[in-house]
């Protein structure tokens, strides 16, 4: 229950402007070995340039990465994930 409600708290994290892109690379490089093991292949189809946007980095890298590790763990016999 607590970590339940760790996550309806609102969190004061450091906001600032960021460019999402290289957070996506990141991301998308933190699970590359998982990936090769699962036989997931990952790829990037990112717009360049995009806007910068007011967001706390580390947390939106944490639900990029939270995002990626469903989307592998859904993907029992292999697959394609692209961001």
């Amino acid at each position: 229950m607590r970590s339940l409600l760790s996550y309806s708290r609102p969190l004061n994290g450091a906001l600032e402007k960021i460019a999402i892109n290289p957070i996506l690379k990141e991301s998308l490089g933190n699970f590359t070995r998982d990936m090769d093991r699962r036989n997931i292949a990952g790829g990037l189809d990112l717009q360049e340039p995009l806007p910068t946007v007011e967001a706390d980095a580390t947390l939106l890298g944490q639900v990029v990465n939270g995002l990626l590790a469903n989307a592998l763990e859904a993907m029992v016999e292999g697959g394609k994930v692209t961001l």
